[in-house]
């Protein structure tokens, strides 16, 4: 009777490991793969934020273009805005290079509210800098 006990404990251990050992294996292949694809959306935002700033740059670049001062006023105080708080929060590479990006900005928003057309080589060359991350 007691080997028979044991014996069922024992194949009673044997099926719990025989069920649990690929059930963990496959939570650990899921988890490396959930892992990763959420690396790749991560790079993915980030990337779709760049060229939503390049296309807000070159939308400002026409308003200036266009002597629509007061509207570029407006579109840079919001561009710099948003490029400032992605700044804070981007990963250490990236964010050198925008705070260099964002070192033009003085220069930009000062332009546009002089109304000089010069503006438009300093946004310009904002957007080619922005074209380089």
């Amino acid at each position: 009777m007691r080997n028979q006990v044991i014996a069922c404990l024992i194949a009673g251990l044997a099926g719990y490991a025989a069920g649990y050992l690929p059930q963990h294996s496959e939570l650990s292949a899921a988890n490396t793969q959930l892992s990763q694809t959420a690396k790749q959306l991560s790079e993915e935002k980030q990337a779709r934020a760049l060229a939503d700033f390049r296309n807000s740059t070159a939308l400002l670049h026409t308003e200036v273009s266009k002597s629509n001062f007061s509207t570029a006023g407006e579109s840079a105080s919001k561009l710099f805005t948003s490029l400032r708080t992605f700044t804070n929060e981007a990963p250490e590479p990236v964010r050198q290079r925008l705070e260099s990006v964002l070192g033009g900005r003085d220069a930009i928003v000062a332009a546009i509210a002089k109304a000089d057309p010069a503006a438009a080589g300093l946004i310009e060359s904002m957007f080619l800098q922005l074209q380089g991350i």
